[in-house]
């Protein structure tokens, strides 16, 4: 089913994520602009399009307040990187720039002049610097491979049967929640509010459990949870949640949970259902 499909593209995504960065390397720029211009297609009142060939900024953003050039910084060199945002800092007196870095390719403090030109480039008041986390370099690489496996015919219903590229669009529309990835929240100017609409559609895409009350944070206000058992009351409270996010709370409630304990005391439960690698939530009835 659909299901299955998305979670191939999430696994293979993750093999690709791993692999690159075992090689200290950032994922293509090109595949994550395939990403994003995927996403383009269920945002309202936005279009992402490809820039031009061969320039500093690799796709075009148009919304309703105007124009940005996005550019995707894969570079693993600091010259390179460097002679890039030099080019932007150039482009960002035409029109707005916003430059994407994935997090964990973070730059090094022995670049100083790399770092003095990304300085250069922002205090020119027309750019803006946005880190790609790694949960949505997954979901970009993803979208982009389930849509490509939808216009091959590689994706099957419940029966088996192949689905053409509308239904899968359709289904992405109501499941998966692209408008509200961090990474589209971002670029679109409203990424300082983390919601967990997406948690909750994949939680509802699985008809497995619902939300019954407001996330809150792990604070003595909290009911009261044994060290014995943590993760598993923390995620109880919080009925569904990135598995981060269970384990930061885990660790402000017991200091010494690791994030291994944590996996392993969500893993051993039969109250906790994962949905992916990242998701967990508690299973109806518990």
């Amino acid at each position: 089913g659909f299901i299955d499909a998305w979670e191939r593209c999430l696994g293979a995504a993750r093999v690709a994520m791993d692999e690159a960065h075992e090689q200290r390397a950032c994922i293509d720029a090109g595949r994550l602009a395939d990403g994003l211009l995927s996403c383009g297609r269920f945002l309202a009142g936005v279009r992402i399009l490809p820039g031009i060939a061969g320039q500093a900024a690799q796709l075009v953003l148009e919304a309703a307040d105007g124009k940005r050039l996005v550019s995707i910084l894969g570079h693993g060199h600091p010259k390179s990187l460097g002679s890039t945002l030099a080019k932007l800092t150039m482009l960002a007196g035409r029109m707005p720039v916003i430059a994407l870095r994935e997090r964990a390719r973070d730059l090094s403090p022995t670049w100083k002049d790399t770092i003095a030109k990304r300085d250069a480039l922002l205090e020119t008041g027309h750019a803006e610097w946005i880190w790609v986390e790694s949960d949505d370099v997954v979901r970009l690489l993803s979208l982009d491979a389930l849509l490509q496996s939808a216009r091959s015919g590689d994706v099957t219903d419940e029966r088996g049967e192949p689905v053409d590229l509308a239904r899968v669009l359709e289904w992405v529309r109501g499941v998966l929640g692209v408008p509200d990835w961090p990474i589209v929240r971002s670029l679109l100017g409203d990424g300082d509010e983390k919601p967990e609409a997406l948690l909750e559609r994949e939680e509802k895409a699985e008809k497995e459990a619902r939300i019954t009350a407001p996330v809150v944070a792990a604070t003595p206000a909290m009911d009261p949870i044994p060290a014995a058992g943590v993760a598993v009351a923390v995620l109880r409270q919080l009925r569904i949640a990135s598995l981060e996010r269970v384990v930061r709370e885990a660790a402000r409630v017991e200091p010494t949970s690791t994030r291994n304990a944590v996996v392993a005391e969500l893993e051993a439960s039969p109250q906790v259902r994962f949905f992916g690698r990242n998701i967990v939530g508690v299973r109806v009835g518990s």
